[in-house]
């Protein structure tokens, strides 16, 4: 079976255009992740200004309060608010994401796409190899989709197609 895929990601062959595609694939969908970050960040910095709204509220409340029970009762609801705000807080510290990073990202796709052989094929684990193999396929394929090169490949490598011949399985490139 390891043989079967060795030589299926042998075939395997990539187009620049394909590359070309995918990273402008990515780099849209890291603008789309940042830009939903920044508004997750903005929501969550007007939730942390309504509760400071509050807190200063109850805490007015508790200054002019004379009734013990109250008091106590205003005491554990600010530090019920003061508990959110920190939690709010905590969550609001995203992850930047910097152009290097983006750039990191399209280099190591591409050491994939240009030897999946070699990027895909992990021995010594098992586990860490099936993960890198699920970038390849849709799903895992049969020995017999393997040998007959049918196997569903995955949206990264949905730039090639496999073709079947009477003699062997072959992979070719497409464009």
């Amino acid at each position: 079976m390891e043989n079967t895929i060795e030589d299926v990601l042998a075939k395997l062959k990539y187009s620049e255009k394909y590359l070309e595609i995918l990273r402008e694939s990515l780099k849209y969908q890291i603008k789309s992740y940042i830009s939903n970050s920044i508004k997750e960040e903005k929501a969550k910095e007007g939730n942390i200004m309504l509760l400071k709204e509050k807190q200063k509220q109850v805490m007015d409340k508790y200054i002019l309060s004379d009734d013990v029970s109250i008091s106590n009762m205003l005491k554990e609801k600010l530090v019920e608010i003061e508990s959110s705000i920190n939690i709010y807080e905590k969550k609001n510290e995203t992850y930047k994401v910097k152009d290097e990073d983006i750039d990191e990202l399209i280099k190591y796709a591409k050491k994939i796409v240009e030897h999946p052989q070699k990027s895909l094929l992990d021995k010594e684990n098992p586990l860490r190899q099936q993960a890198l193999l699920r970038l390849v396929f849709d799903i895992f394929p049969t020995y017999e989709e393997l040998d007959s090169g049918t196997p569903k490949l995955s949206f990264v490598f949905n730039g090639f197609n496999v073709k079947s011949t009477t003699q062997s399985s072959t992979l070719y490139q497409l464009g």
